[in-house]
């Protein structure tokens, strides 16, 4: 197991999870064992974004809990890293958000987890994501052989994260995605929760900015916008300093807690190479 982000120090965080064997609390990840979605939060977290507290199984811990193997402390372990309850659980894999391939949408995500069995039973349904129809359609249309081949870049690991209370979230691109514009930057908003958006039911707020001089070229709403003007800066902001830390334009899922930013995820656009 493996702490991404957490406000405990090393020894508190040994201390608070009394277990046989301390797991890493090493705010690096492995990409090999942890895999790209744990990787890059635990860059943002040591780069000082907001991120929420979260830890990673690799894929040799997630088979066993997935095989009900289910006597561990996960309770205890949610409470000192995470803060309690509610928590997402979402996949983690070598191949997965990196600059080649995002596997985006094909593993499964579970929100709102709120006891030790709902955790358990989302963990077991993002291992199982793993091996699904999607995704073996995926693979076979995105990767070579040779790649197929690396059965470790496949392998599904799993992030346990603190849920955001969300009052307005979204997704932003820090290259237009369309037209794979690297002087602009695309961002779009839904009040609560960003699977909303995802699924559908709600449409987006958008707006598109100038990189370079900040200037909003272009914006959409069907109402009152669900972002305030200090937001849409903070946002704008946030992406430029992770895009210059990660050295690509990024593709980035972030949320309010009303007027605190967080970073939920991020990785490369994996269209711009494509163009």
């Amino acid at each position: 197991m493996k702490v991404l982000a957490s406000d405990m120090t090393k020894s508190d965080l040994n201390k608070w999870l009394h277990l046989d064997i301390a797991p890493s609390i090493d705010l690096s990840c492995d990409l090999q064992w942890y895999g790209g979605k744990a990787m890059n939060l635990a860059k943002l977290h040591d780069f000082g974004f907001q991120v929420p507290y979260a830890f990673a199984f690799d894929n040799e811990e997630l088979t066993w809990i997935s095989n009900a193997h289910l006597d561990f402390d996960l309770e205890r372990w949610i409470s000192a890293i995470c803060g309690g309850y509610p928590v997402a659980v979402r996949s983690s894999a070598a191949s997965e958000d990196g600059v080649s391939t995002s596997f985006a949408g094909q593993y499964d995500t579970v929100l709102n987890c709120n006891n030790v069995r709902e955790v358990l039973e989302a963990l077991e349904k993002v291992y199982k994501s793993g091996s699904s129809n999607r995704v073996q359609s995926y693979v076979e249309a995105q990767l070579s052989l040779t790649e197929r081949g690396q059965d470790s870049s496949l392998e599904i690991c799993a992030v346990v994260q603190h849920m955001v209370k969300a009052t307005v979230s979204g997704v932003m691109f820090t290259a237009e995605p369309v037209e794979s514009d690297t002087s602009q930057i695309f961002i779009e908003a839904v009040s609560g929760l960003g699977d909303k958006m995802v699924s559908g039911y709600a449409s987006p707020d958008s707006w598109l900015f100038d990189k370079y001089s900040g200037n909003i070229i272009e914006s959409y709403s069907m109402s009152t916008p669900v972002l305030e003007r200090d937001q849409l800066e903070e946002l704008f902001d946030t992406g430029k300093q992770i895009e210059a830390e990660f050295g690509c334009p990024q593709d980035i899922e972030w949320a309010f807690d009303r007027n605190k930013l967080f970073i939920l995820q991020t990785r490369p656009i994996t269209t711009l190479s494509k163009v």
